[in-house]
This record gives C-alpha cells, structure tokens and sequence, in this order.
C-alpha cells in the first residue's frame, strides 16, 4: 500500500469540471471575477481525501463517484449548501454510489472529501451495511467531537502530502494512516446513526430551484424569470426563494450565469485556447 498527493491550481471553471474526476459535475460560475481554485488531493491506498480551496460562488449538479461513498465537511469560508440544506459546524454532505446531487459554493468556500470504496466501509462497519446504517440520508448531523477526529485526520493526511512526506511513507506506514481513517470515519457514522439525521429536503422551493436551474441550462434564448415561473407552474415568490436558499442568488443572477457559462463553454469547443472571463 502506498499514499500518493498532488496539487492542482486551476483558473477556470471548466478547467476545475475536468479536475474533479472520478466525480461527474456540471459546473456553472455564479459570482463575477476571475477564478482561482486550489485542491491539495492525496490517495492513501485507495481512499481519496482531498482539500478544496474555491475563490468564486459555484453552483453544480451530477453524480458522486460510482463505487464509493462521500464525506463533505466544511472548512472554511462560508457554508457550503448540499442538494438544498446547509452545511454548518455539525452537519456533513452524504452520498453513496453514484448518486445525484447538486450543491452550491459561495465566494471563498473551502470544504474537504472523503471517498471510501463501498466494499471497504462496508467490510469495516462489519455486520451492517452502509445503506442499512443511513438509509436515503443526504445530510449528517454528527457530534463535535467525531467530526473534530476525522478532520484532524485529513488535516494531517493533507499537510504531510504537502510537504512531500506522501514519498517517504513505506507501506507500513500507509497501511497505518489509512487504518485510522477509515476508524474515524466509521466512529463518525456509527454517531451519524444514534443522532438526529436531516432528511433531503424535497420542498416545493427546493424542487422549482431545481427543475428551474435544469431548464434554464437547456435554454437557447433568454427567458424572464416570469415566464419560467410560469412554464414551471410556480409562482415568482416561489422560485425567488427557492434559489436564494438553495444556491444564495437570484433566478435573475443565474439566468445570467447560464448564459454566460453556455457562451463560455461554446468558445472553448471553438478554441480551445480561448477564455472568457467573468468581468
């Protein structure tokens, strides 16, 4: 067993849709400005942990990696919003095997990954599968203290990768960093399991948030937020709060955004030289 790091500066959005593989995201730019990302990302064995560093609002759907099960916790910045709920100091993001998702990044967000192999949680957790522990969960509450061991456990994952200690790790050594992850990890679920868990919220805002960012993506002309109240049958009140809970910006800001994003990802299938920046 080895551990292997690296880390990826980016400085556009497509540049990051690429960078985030095995995960399969459609990403869209929501804040004005230039965009910095930075992802400090380390393999011990075959758990992926990485530390994610975002300088624009980012709003993003698809499938979390097949095979695995994810872990997102907060770091930095302001909260992040996972498939409508917000992450705060007790609350962690949830998703197994490929699951769709959407989140919604503000300015200056930094959170951290986890993904475990199913069979390898599922072979530590021992008698009880994952599903049967946390069955149709996308949102964890957890106590402090479990969430303060696993993130001190990436903490020192990222931070020897980063000063290039991932290569002077023997197996041994490896085998042992990846033993305690894997046992703060299934600590973390195990109280996951006897504490409250907040279900997905499938609200009426939540979902016209949801179908509205859809169409809106599909779109070849502008609409007015009117009228994609209207095709979506809901009224504006509605989906103005939908989309400032779920993503914190207007439907007028998105709409926007969209267009923006769709004309940038035309001029790189055009050029791939070329860049549109945020202005």
């Amino acid at each position: 067993m080895r551990m292997s790091g690296a880390q990826i500066r980016v400085e556009d959005i497509e540049q990051l849709s690429y960078s985030v593989d095995p995960w399969e995201f459609r990403m869209n730019q929501v804040s004005r400005g230039k965009f910095e990302g930075v992802m400090d990302l380390v393999a011990v064995g075959n758990i992926l942990v990485s530390w994610e560093n975002w300088s624009n609002s980012i709003i993003a759907r698809g499938g979390t990696p097949p095979g695995y099960f994810v872990l997102v916790g907060h770091c930095s910045g302001q909260d992040l919003s996972w498939c409508g709920s917000r992450l705060g100091q007790q609350h962690l993001a949830f998703a197994t095997d490929g699951r769709e998702v959407d989140f919604c990044a503000p300015d200056n967000e930094g959170h951290w990954t986890v993904l475990v192999p199913r069979q390898v949680i599922d072979a530590q957790l021992g008698d009880i599968t994952i599903d049967q522990l946390l069955p149709d969960v996308r949102l964890l509450r957890a106590g402090i203290q479990p969430i303060q061991e696993l993130t001190s456990v990436i903490v020192e994952t990222i931070t020897m990768a980063r000063n290039g200690r991932s290569l002077l790790l023997d197996p041994w050594a490896a085998e042992l960093l990846q033993s305690r992850l894997l046992g703060a990890v299934s600590r973390l679920l195990l109280n996951c399991s006897q504490s409250q868990v907040d279900k997905h919220d499938s609200s009426r805002r939540f979902l016209a948030y949801q179908r509205a960012r859809l169409y809106a993506e599909q779109l070849q002309a502008p609409v007015s937020v009117e009228v994609l109240a209207r095709e979506l049958g809901v009224s504006r009140r509605t989906l103005e709060l939908g989309f400032r809970e779920s993503a914190g910006v207007s439907p007028q800001a998105f709409l926007r955004c969209a267009r923006l994003n769709g004309v940038h990802r035309d001029l790189l299938a055009a050029d791939p030289g070329s860049c549109l920046l945020y202005t």
